[in-house]
């Protein structure tokens, strides 16, 4: 088989492409990683459900609350 410029960008290209997938992964993971150092802890978010504010609202929007 002879290797043709043409099968050799083509080669490149898939090898480029495949690096550039693992970059974006890698970015995604990143602000994930930032998102959950970002909310509270278990804790505070119970006391942030129970609020007042926040049942009233959950009232308005599920009728079984």
């Amino acid at each position: 088989m002879r290797r043709t410029p043409g099968r050799l960008v083509k080669r490149q290209a898939l090898i480029m492409g495949f690096s550039d997938i693992f970059a974006v992964i890698g970015v995604v993971l990143a602000i994930a990683a930032v998102a959950l150092l970002l909310t509270p802890p278990e804790a505070e978010r119970e006391r942030i459900d129970s609020s007042p504010a926040v049942v009233g609202v959950a009232a308005r929007h599920h009728p079984s609350v």
